[in-house]
């Protein structure tokens, strides 16, 4: 897949990973563990010890969620004593994103 300028998706996708990178503060390095939680976990979310929160809105190149009940949120916090980031509240393709979005 290319976005008629000879650029692959594979090269979209890192150029999108860079500018995300790029727009989160240093306070979410250090974790060892990723964790995507859609609103049916809720509970683990709610058990994180927060140490950073950032909106996904705020993060460039990175989908936000429209849907009411998702939080939307990057997390680096402890989770039962180990260090995790999260994403709390993932995007749908029901909110209009594509698959590589």
């Amino acid at each position: 897949m290319s976005d008629g300028r000879g650029n692959t998706s594979g090269e979209l996708l890192a150029a999108r990973i860079d500018r995300a990178r790029g727009s989160v503060s240093d306070d979410f390095i250090g974790a060892t563990t990723g964790l995507i939680l859609g609103s049916g976990l809720n509970a683990i979310a709610r058990e994180i010890t927060p140490h950073a929160v950032q909106n996904t809105r705020d993060i460039e190149g990175l989908c936000a969620s429209t849907a009411p009940s998702h939080a939307g949120e990057l997390i680096r916090g402890d989770l039962f004593g180990q260090p995790v980031l999260a994403l709390k509240g993932r995007v749908h393709l029901y909110e209009g994103y594509g698959a590589l979005d």
